[in-house]
């Protein structure tokens, strides 16, 4: 993410005006991650999900780090669950793009789940003492922290600094 955040504005209204390719919501990322010639779907080793109020502003946590929870919330009774490696996905519904635009083009069936290991960022700059990572403050300055860069001012309120 380190990277990633380099390479995008940090203003939400320039980064709104990025266009990007993005797949429909009810489509999986699949691809054959070993090279073997079976499809998988993607997946990663992170069990985190925000509930957003109207406005798409992260307000609390549904799940944090616990799988089968998250699994559920993600997948509902999609996901055939079972250890880190054989989970089994029912109805695949895989998107190609026409284009700029994502058709769905097929459903694939018992799809196994890769799940990537979770990585966590080795660099750590600070640490939210003042107020919880996923409280109204925490999240207000998680979201101006990414916003740090050149040509930005920066809101010290935001940052726990006043």
């Amino acid at each position: 993410m380190t990277e990633m955040r380099q390479i995008v504005p940090s203003e939400s209204s320039v980064l709104e005006r990025v266009r990007t390719f993005r797949n429909l919501p009810g489509c999986y990322d699949v691809f054959d991650v070993r090279g073997d010639g079976s499809p998988a779907v993607i997946g990663v080793q992170y069990y985190v999900a925000y509930k957003c109020d109207t406005e798409h502003t992260p307000i609390r946590t549904y799940v944090t780090n616990r799988r089968d929870p998250y699994y559920r919330w993600l997948y509902g009774n999609n996901a055939v669950l079972g250890p880190v490696g054989k989970v089994t996905m029912r109805d695949v519904p895989v998107c190609r793009f026409n284009g700029r635009k994502a058709e769905e083009a097929e459903t694939l069936s018992n799809v196994p789940l890769y799940e990537a290991p979770f990585e966590p960022e080795t660099i750590q700059f600070y640490t939210v003492k003042p107020a919880p990572f996923d409280s109204d403050k925490g999240m207000e300055l998680n979201r101006e922290l990414r916003k740090v860069g050149a040509g930005h001012t920066l809101d010290r309120g935001k940052l726990l600094l006043n």
